[in-house]
């Protein structure tokens, strides 16, 4: 892009109609700017992505107490959790094989729930 700016720049004449290439500039000034709002918000979307990761220790953490808080729930809220874990589920019926998707922040969402949970016990 800046190589085709500084082309253009070289074409422009004092004294000459450039009309033309003061167009073109215009328009590669406008390229430009807009490149540079799509990597911005490339960026951000990088990042709102990596932060919605989650570690392997933060989903240990989260599962460990599972077992015994699904004990306790009521098919209502088995149904919730479920919900709030699974983005869809798809089956092959071809091959016979079964896809879970899960929700990117779903583990974190289930990992806040349950620590609120324990908290209010300690209370």
């Amino acid at each position: 892009m800046k190589r085709h700016l500084a082309l253009e720049s070289a074409r422009f004449r004092p004294g000459d109609d450039n009309g033309e290439v003061v167009r073109r500039l215009a328009a590669l000034h406008d390229q430009q700017r807009l490149a540079e709002d799509r990597l911005r918000r490339a960026t951000e979307q990088s990042h709102e992505v990596k932060a919605a990761t989650v570690s392997e220790a933060d989903a240990t953490a989260a599962l460990a107490g599972f077992d015994p808080v699904w004990a306790t729930l009521a098919p209502a809220e088995r149904a919730r959790v479920i919900n709030l874990l699974v983005e869809r589920v798809a089956y092959d019926g071809a091959s016979g094989r079964v896809a879970v998707i899960f929700r990117p922040t779903g583990i974190t969402a289930l990992a806040d729930e349950l620590a609120g949970r324990q908290q209010e016990r300690v209370a």
